[in-house]
């Protein structure tokens, strides 16, 4: 057993640095917790992650009128209401369409006829009840859990269960791969969302 990759002879250099599982060091540059894996696990050296997030000038500069088609889903983030995010993707571009905030749970039948979204993903927590009944009217909603194992990740992959219709996704993985879209070109905003959609996005 060798304490980190770099020391291991089976490891190929040139995998070091791109790799099919998207885990070597080009593959991290935009991914401020894949980069921390890397130094840690593969060159065993410290890594301490840029703190600093989005601007919103930055935010701005992304927003188009360009039409995208492609495979429509649909992210709710669960709180004291309901934050919807509508996002068409076309090969590895993916266009936001529409951020809402809805009062209730019911209203949510209504943008699934409206935009017929082919995955749905909403938070398991804290309203679980809620996410299984709306599931047994939705085929097509997953749920997500965030989940981690003190300060290290559990996996650098969210695992998906399709039988139970869950995700298992490390909250801040999925946030540095959101920024890593916007540092590769590869996310975008339809105009007019509202400014509680980017204040959200820049926030610490």
């Amino acid at each position: 057993m060798f304490p980190h990759r770099l020391l291991d002879p089976q490891t190929p250099l040139e995998g070091l640095l791109s790799n099919p599982q998207r885990t070597g060091f080009l593959d991290s540059l935009h991914n401020p917790t894949k980069l921390m894996s890397f130094y840690n696990g593969v060159l065993g050296l410290p890594y301490r992650p840029d703190s600093s997030g989005l601007s919103l000038s930055y935010l701005h500069s992304r927003v188009t009128d360009t039409q995208v088609s492609g495979l429509t889903c649909m992210g709710i983030d669960v709180g004291e209401k309901l934050h919807v995010v509508i996002v068409t993707f076309q090969d590895q571009h993916g266009h936001v369409q529409a951020a809402l905030t809805l009062d209730s749970w019911t209203a949510l039948e209504g943008l699934f006829a409206f935009y017929q979204p082919m995955v749905s993903v909403v938070d398991l927590n804290p309203e679980r009840s809620k996410v299984r009944d709306t599931q047994a009217l939705f085929p097509a909603l997953y749920a997500c859990q965030f989940v981690t194992e003190g300060n290290r990740l559990t996996s650098l992959h969210p695992k998906v269960d399709h039988d139970k219709r869950l995700i298992s996704a490390h909250r801040t993985l999925v946030i540095d791969d959101m920024i890593a879209q916007f540092a590769e070109g590869r996310l975008t905003f339809a105009p007019g969302l509202s400014g509680e959609f980017f204040a959200h996005l820049t926030a610490p």
